[in-house]
């Protein structure tokens, strides 16, 4: 099983507002990453799974200029809510 690292985290509370890097951020199982504009406050039963979080491959980052811009990365779904920081590792379940 590959796993991986927390290089960096970007979140950004308003859609056409400037993207902040944080050291670590609250994460919460079916809402998603708090501060962030994704975040949902009330989800519904009927909301798409793998809508908590964005995972980027840093290599994607460094190949293309505006990686996040044209890359949308792998939507991902919060399992156990807690603090995720910069340097934590990454397994697939």
């Amino acid at each position: 099983m590959q796993t991986g690292l927390i290089e960096a985290i970007v979140i950004g509370a308003r859609r056409a507002g400037t993207l902040a890097h944080v050291d670590r951020v609250r994460v919460y199982a079916g809402h998603g990453v708090e501060g962030d504009r994704h975040f949902r406050r009330n989800p519904s039963p009927d909301d798409e799974r793998g809508q908590d979080l964005t995972l980027i491959e840093a290599e994607a980052l460094e190949r293309e200029h505006c990686g996040l811009v044209h890359r949308r990365g792998l939507r991902a779904d919060v399992v156990r809510g807690g603090s995720i920081a910069v340097g934590d590792e990454v397994a697939p379940l």
